[in-house]
């Protein structure tokens, strides 16, 4: 079998021998952000819906802007996600909270896979982050009978 190649930023992804849905749960491509990143959480590109969502840009980026970003409450167990993710080379899944530079708290669902090198070697992670802090607000439908 052979490792796929990492697409461009505008292609639909195909990692580790799956390829992405387009539509996720109903939402079109173009909602949501996409990186890449190195083995070791170095953001390598970002889309520019990603820079939206995070208000990051190529001037405010650090070396880890995971670190950065994600809200101190969740920092610990998001960070631990990503250890045993990228030791054990799976994908990773994640609904958390942001905040931007500016002080904006959005909280985001991210699924990255990973990216193998010829020798199955973990190079790196793609994947997509989406802003569902809308959601979090809307209460699910009454299922009781009136």
């Amino acid at each position: 079998m052979t490792t796929p190649k990492v697409p461009p930023s505008d292609a639909p992804a195909v990692m580790a021998g799956h390829a992405v849905d387009p539509l996720r749960d109903g939402v079109p491509l173009a909602e949501l952000g996409r990186f890449e990143m190195d083995r070791n959480r170095r953001l390598t590109r970002t889309s520019a819906r990603w820079r939206e969502i995070t208000g990051l840009t190529a001037e405010t980026l650090t070396p880890d802007p995971w670190r950065d970003m994600v809200h101190p409450d969740d920092l610990a167990d998001v960070l631990a996600d990503w250890d045993w993710a990228t030791r054990d080379q799976r994908d990773f899944e994640r609904q958390f909270r942001i905040r931007t530079p500016d002080g904006v708290e959005r909280r985001v669902f991210v699924c990255a896979w990973p990216v193998k090198g010829p020798a199955g070697e973990l190079c790196g992670y793609t994947g997509t982050l989406e802003d569902v802090t809308v959601r979090r607000w809307v209460s699910p439908p009454s299922t009781t009978a009136g």
